[in-house]
């Protein structure tokens, strides 16, 4: 890895915006490590390895260990050029301004507090959207979307590579390496530094989606 100096600033983008996961919205540490993550992209790195850690708080959950799958005896490389290659060969849409109000999703949660202090939270249509989960298009073609990609023994979609891009731009390195995965994340390594990221879970009519998948070598 190329020498930069890891600090909590360096990591902040990685967080969570998302105001239902509070725990999430600020860098901490947790067993040795410092971790950011947005709840679909984790990031530990060892706290020998940061430079602030006093400007960093100690937080007990969520609990970062219970979500790292067992390290496998892999160390397939993965590079930047790669990814770039694989968004290159799907094909292109124009792309959609997101809705930020309900993160592209078309839906919100909503809390209504009864009379006898009881709360009820059920999820319905963005009403800022329409459902719609964007605000019309920009003009600029990027790669659909629904595009799925094998990588590390799971589906990804092109905001899963990106994320993986961002990742080793923020670090400075070409690439990293593919060290594990279970039924719900793979986990890479940048030297010492941890990165798990969701896969796209894929059920009932978007199934189909998997015969189109571009393998990721």
């Amino acid at each position: 890895m190329a020498e930069i100096k890891i600090t909590k600033d360096l990591l902040v983008p990685f967080v969570s915006k998302d105001e239902t996961r509070p725990g999430l919205a600020d860098v901490f540490r947790q067993h040795g490590y410092v971790i950011a993550s947005d709840g679909h992209l984790l990031i530990r790195v060892p706290e020998n390895m940061v430079d602030d850690l006093e400007q960093i708080p100690e937080q007990g959950l969520p609990n970062t260990d219970s979500v790292i799958p067992k390290e496998l005896p892999w160390n397939k490389p993965i590079t930047k050029d790669c990814l770039m290659k694989a968004l290159d060969k799907a094909p292109k849409v124009e792309e959609k301004v997101r809705c930020e109000d309900c993160h592209g999703s078309g839906k919100v949660e909503w809390t209504y507090e009864a009379q006898n202090g009881h709360e009820y939270t059920d999820t319905f249509e963005c009403p800022v959207c329409h459902g719609k989960g964007h605000h019309g298009v920009t003009g600029k073609l990027v790669p659909d979307p629904q595009q799925l990609y094998s990588l590390a023994g799971g589906a990804m979609n092109p905001e899963c590579l990106y994320d993986l891009i961002r990742v080793m731009e923020t670090f400075k390195v070409k690439k990293m390496s593919q060290r594990s995965s279970d039924n719900f994340k793979a986990m890479f390594t940048i030297g010492e530094v941890q990165i798990l990221k969701t896969f796209v879970i894929i059920e009932g009519e978007d199934k189909p989606l998997l015969d189109e998948m571009i393998n990721i070598r």
